[in-house]
């Protein structure tokens, strides 16, 4: 299966597939490894979320970073980075401020998410130990599967960190 098809799948309203992988063309830098795909599911299905509540465009501006890539950009990427372990986006809504897409993104913890597909998480190595993530909870309703968001979700001037890490964290 392709990225796109993997994507695709996913039956999100708002995103196409080379949204996920901004700056994958960059130097140190490189698509994430199809073992890793299942990791953003439920990120990609949160920002889809928040997409249509605002009703506004969503930039992704970070995805996907190597281990590499995370330890070559300016000001480095957390050694632990989410984002080494495909479950994090960085994004912006156009118009809304980032205080205001965070406290919309935690009113979206702890809910149940349909998934359209079956998907596997995986734990990746980074130079200095794991990208820690747990498991999500999920649930079978009316035989389909649902998985309940928990993540980390970070506050910047400009934009919103949000990860399904499988806690709930805010900075």
């Amino acid at each position: 299966m392709s990225f796109d098809n993997f994507i695709n799948s996913l039956q999100l309203r708002f995103f196409k597939p080379y949204e996920f992988l901004i700056h994958t063309d960059k130097p140190r830098n490189q698509q994430p490894p199809s073992r890793m795909w299942g990791n953003i599911v439920v990120t990609a299905l949160v920002l889809d979320k928040l997409r249509a509540q605002f009703d506004r465009p969503l930039i992704i501006t970070s995805c996907y970073r190597s281990p590499t890539y995370n330890s070559s950009i300016r000001p480095p990427g957390a050694s632990l980075s989410q984002h080494q372990a495909f479950t994090a986006a960085d994004f912006s809504i156009s118009g809304v401020s980032a205080s205001d897409v965070a406290k919309a993104a935690r009113k979206l913890r702890n809910q149940w998410i349909q998934v359209p597909i079956e998907f596997e998480r995986v734990t990746v190595q980074v130079p200095k130990g794991y990208v820690p993530f747990w498991e999500l909870p999920e649930r079978r309703n009316n035989g389909k599967l649902e998985v309940q968001f928990k993540g980390g979700i970070g506050e910047y001037a400009r934009f919103v960190h949000l990860d399904s890490r499988g806690s709930n964290v805010n900075w």
